[in-house]
């Protein structure tokens, strides 16, 4: 949105060298009374985790950092929305155009393998934690990281800035424009859309075409009869 990389106004910040999981750390002083706008951001992660209390492997030289914000349901999932648009904003200032895409629902993809997560929960009634993981300096296996794409290493603070003044920008507009300019941002720099792909839910397999995002962020799906599916959670394999 912004080629600006101060940090926002009004927003706090705390950072730690180690910790078990900044979204851990978001619930806990949620619980104590904190209500924002902070971001909690640390060096090391003990016990990260993405959807599905899957591990989230945190070296040192990535970015961990998740944001406390006043939301409520049923609009804050739109939030993982905005972050993701937040999160791709950020790292394409190091990056080469269009190498980087959103993929449904919460993962920035560069040239096709994942770069960064995002985790949002709601934490209390009327607080959400958006967790953010981005891979600057390292990669597991089958993933990717800026470094590894563009050649150069920013610094992890410069990175959690960008992303804070994105996030900044990209809520305020969620918050004047609604989730129909967030959904529509959100297409522009979507992969997979009009591509075959499988869907595994809870409860089955789907496989079709990835059409569209829907007006709540649920993912429509139709599959090779032509029925149309609306997938709200999911894990996405694209091209299969």
């Amino acid at each position: 949105m912004t080629s600006h990389s101060g940090w926002p106004e009004g927003v706090g910040l705390r950072r730690y060298d180690i910790i078990d999981s900044t979204n851990e750390e978001a619930q806990r002083l949620a619980a104590a009374g904190e209500n924002g706008p902070l971001w909690i951001a640390a060096a090391e992660q003990t016990n990260g985790r993405g959807r599905h209390h899957r591990a989230w492997v945190s070296c040192r030289g990535n970015l961990f950092a998740t944001l406390l914000m006043q939301a409520a349901p049923p609009h804050s999932a739109e939030l993982g929305f905005v972050a993701g648009l937040a999160a791709i904003e950020a790292a394409k200032r190091y990056l080469s155009a269009d190498c980087a895409k959103l993929k449904w629902p919460n993962d920035v993809l560069v040239s096709g393998r994942k770069a960064a997560g995002i985790l949002v929960e709601q934490v209390s009634a009327s607080m959400i934690a958006a967790g953010i993981g981005m891979n600057i300096a390292h990669h597991p296996d089958g993933a990717t990281s800026i470094c590894a794409t563009s050649g150069f290493i920013p610094q992890p603070d410069e990175v959690l800035s960008a992303i804070a003044y994105e996030m900044q920008c990209w809520t305020e507009l969620w918050r004047t424009q609604g989730f129909g300019r967030i959904r529509a941002e959100w297409i522009a720099r979507a992969g997979g859309i009009g591509e075959p792909m499988i869907a595994i839910t809870p409860r089955n397999r789907l496989q079709g075409i990835f059409e569209d995002l829907d007006s709540d962020g649920a993912l429509v799906l139709r599959d090779f009869a032509g029925n149309t599916h609306r997938v709200t959670a999911a894990d996405i394999y694209y091209g299969q």
